[in-house]
């Protein structure tokens, strides 16, 4: 069983587990630190988030870890049905948290007449249960309508040209800089930072912080660290905010700098 390591790694375990199948035994972080997740800046446009980090959950991110193993993490969209009745396991798939908002990588490793045994990435020792059993009307309660499965199947090995991702991560970052540079620039209440909280502020003050982390850059971290206790800091004030006059202006510089320079 391999356990999470990281904030938001529950998929990244997901596929660790998926490799463990295999025999092949790889952290939660050593895939994070293989995809180079940790610099890599990625625009989604459908919903309009910026991703660095955990966010980057999907199987073209996990394969450029994955295709030098000789693995490809093959995605499908499956309805509740199939997933809880018929698809062979070992996959990967999100289920909705029994408690609050949002789902949870799972992945369902055997059938047993209507039982479906799951292992359920948690953190080592923090009281959850590494094996979840539920019948599949339970499994069909905690789908979505439509899923994305993800299972792995063998490949060539091949090595990743990094190059062109990490010149396209560097145009989304000078980007995402300027776009920064121009929202904090003005006065905004606490609702509009809330709102953007995940889909703007997230990247640099939650998920790039968390690789900085996992990857030893510590001088990063520290600077990260620092805006993020800042930018806390101002949703507690009453009225308008004026982010540029809150955040350290040196660390904002050297952060940028930082991953435009990777």
């Amino acid at each position: 069983m391999q356990y999470m390591h990281f904030n938001s790694s529950c998929s990244f375990c997901g596929v660790a587990n998926l490799l463990e199948l295999q025999g092949r035994e790889v952290t939660d972080e050593a895939l994070f630190q293989a995809m180079r997740a940790d610099i890599l800046l990625h625009y989604e446009e459908k919903d309009g988030h910026w991703q660095i980090g955990a966010m980057l959950q999907s199987g073209c991110w996990f394969d450029l870890a994955l295709i030098p193993m000789g693995f490809h993490l093959e995605e499908y969209t499956a309805k509740q049905e199939e997933i809880a009745y018929t698809l062979p396991p070992p996959f990967m798939v999100g289920l909705k948290m029994r408690e609050g908002k949002g789902r949870h990588a799972h992945v369902l490793t055997e059938r047993d007449g209507d039982r479906m045994i799951f292992l359920n990435p948690h953190r080592k020792n923090d009281g959850e249960e590494d094996l979840v059993v539920m019948t599949q009307e339970e499994c069909i309660c905690r789908l979505m309508p439509f899923s994305t499965v993800g299972r792995l199947a063998s490949c060539t090995p091949k090595e990743t040209d990094f190059e062109p991702l990490m010149a396209q991560s560097k145009k989304n970052w000078m980007q995402y800089q300027r776009e920064w540079i121009a929202f904090t620039a003005q006065p905004h209440v606490r609702e509009e930072l809330l709102t953007l909280r995940d889909s703007f502020f997230r990247a640099l003050l939650l998920d790039a912080l968390e690789g900085a982390r996992i990857c030893g850059h510590r001088e990063q971290e520290q600077r990260l660290e620092l805006l993020q206790c800042q930018f806390m800091n101002s949703l507690k004030q009453e009225g308008p905010i004026l982010l540029s006059k809150i955040l350290d202006n040196e660390a904002v510089q050297e952060a940028f700098k930082f991953y435009i320079a990777s």
